[in-house]
């Protein structure tokens, strides 16, 4: 039910920023019709005055589209005002997982699982702590209102939520000393492996660049390789993520 309304909540905001750039485009002023011995008589209104306009002109039928998406972006936000109501009190998570979660011993009773995998549903459920630093950063919000640094990185978290592969963001590792803050860590459903999976959204700016190959170099330190237990999608101004992007590396990674 859970994804069901996710889903249908994402295709409703897609819809309502579609109307909303329409109506960014549209002429101002509105137009109005009239009955006259069964046909429509159409009225151009705009600062206080009104002018007849005919049927099939261009400006009528932008008009027309407009009082269409002014009522379309009213239904529209009316509805996802609810659906986000719904989330604020409703969770993803299964009522099995959270059970089985429990106690590995828990979990074989229940549904025969080995320890392997009952230890990765309590790992999936247990709280956990972001790293701290540069909080300001986080001012994006998550389907389920956990807060991130980019329209990006909030993407793949949804993704991942919807996936159900249990993941943690901004979770801190130590690695010979070193303490570094991948952007998901993510445990793999069927084998139980580590995987991390860092998202590089400004490619095109020299010095961001230069420090994002200086942690891929730590991680290969650690033992963490690209294309085999680390993921690393990126974006520039002329290509951004897209969610095919996403599509294809759960299902390659974690399939």
């Amino acid at each position: 039910m859970y994804y069901t309304i996710k889903t249908y909540y994402e295709q409703l905001c897609g819809e309502l920023a579609f109307a909303k750039k329409q109506l960014d485009h549209a002429p101002d002023g509105s137009a109005s019709f009239s009955r006259e011995r069964g046909r429509l008589r159409w009225t151009y209104s705009i600062d206080g005055k009104r002018f007849p306009i005919r049927y099939g002109d261009p400006l009528l039928t932008q008009l027309v589209r407009k009082k269409y998406y002014k009522m379309r972006v009213a239904e529209l936000t009316s509805e996802i005002s609810l659906l986000q109501r719904y989330a604020l009190t409703h969770s993803d998570r299964r009522l099995s997982n959270e059970f089985a979660g429990i106690d590995p011993e828990v979990a074989y009773m229940l549904f025969g699982r080995s320890e392997a995998e009952a230890d990765y549903y309590r790992w999936a459920n247990e709280p956990y702590e972001s790293s701290a630093g540069h909080r300001e950063g986080l001012r994006i919000k998550s389907f389920d209102g956990h807060l991130v640094r980019s329209k990006s990185e909030a993407m793949i978290y949804d993704y991942l939520k919807k996936a159900g592969i249990a993941f943690r963001y901004e979770y801190d590792l130590t690695f010979a000393g070193k303490t570094l803050c991948p952007d998901f860590t993510i445990i793999h459903p069927k084998t139980g492996g580590v995987y991390i999976w860092e998202h590089y959204g400004m490619m095109d700016d020299p010095e961001y660049r230069r420090v994002a190959m200086q942690k891929l170099l730590l991680y290969s330190q650690a033992g963490y390789i690209l294309g085999v237990n680390l993921i690393v999608t990126s974006e520039t101004k002329d290509k951004p993520l897209s969610p095919m992007d996403l599509k294809n590396i759960v299902e390659t990674y974690f399939s």
